[in-house]
């Protein structure tokens, strides 16, 4: 077994041997910055320039989320688990200030935005759904109706509500949910 060590760093001494002496040695990789200017970039008409945004990540205020509690979460001696006890907090404010964050995506010519639904806003708790986040989540399809044309909205199992973590379910499911926010 110990003819291992001196056998793979021999041939990997060779191959990279190989690799020098077989080199171009004329090859100058360097980017023709004039070349781009001249010949532009052409795509076809049904690419896709987008953004994407995950709501835990934009909106603010996410703090009845499994993520709130990752954030919240303390080591064995009161430290924060997150370096420098660093939250999503109030984010960039995405909740209220969507409308001006659409008109920005317009002005950079996105065609396709991609956004997630903070589960958690729309049923705080088992069972009860926040008609003020249905309402809000309705107005921001209908500015991206008037702006982009393509709009891609999801919801994650990872921002799982934290009375969606206690309720009963599959073994399965409430283990998957138990790891992601079981957390002390």
């Amino acid at each position: 077994m110990y003819w291992l060590f001196l056998i793979i760093p021999g041939l990997v001494t060779v191959y990279f041997g190989l690799l020098y002496w077989f080199r171009d040695k004329d090859a100058r990789p360097r980017l023709d910055l004039e070349k781009l200017k001249i010949e532009p970039w052409r795509f076809n008409k049904e690419f896709l320039w987008g953004s994407a945004t995950s709501a835990n990540q934009v909106e603010g205020h996410c703090t009845n989320n499994n993520w709130y509690r990752f954030e919240s979460a303390i080591d064995e001696q009161g430290r924060p688990r997150i370096l420098n006890g660093q939250r999503a907090g109030v984010c960039c404010d995405h909740w209220n200030l969507y409308r001006e964050d659409i008109q920005l995506m317009k002005g950079l010519s996105l065609n396709a935005y991609r956004f997630s639904l903070e589960w958690s806003k729309i049923e705080p708790e088992q069972g009860k759904y926040d008609e003020t986040a249905l309402d809000h989540y309705a107005n921001v399809v209908d500015e991206l109706r008037k702006n982009t044309p393509i709009r891609l909205g999801s919801i994650s199992g990872r921002e799982a509500s934290t009375s969606m973590v206690r309720r009963k379910s599959s073994p399965g499911s409430r283990r998957r949910l138990s790891a992601a926010s079981d957390l002390k």
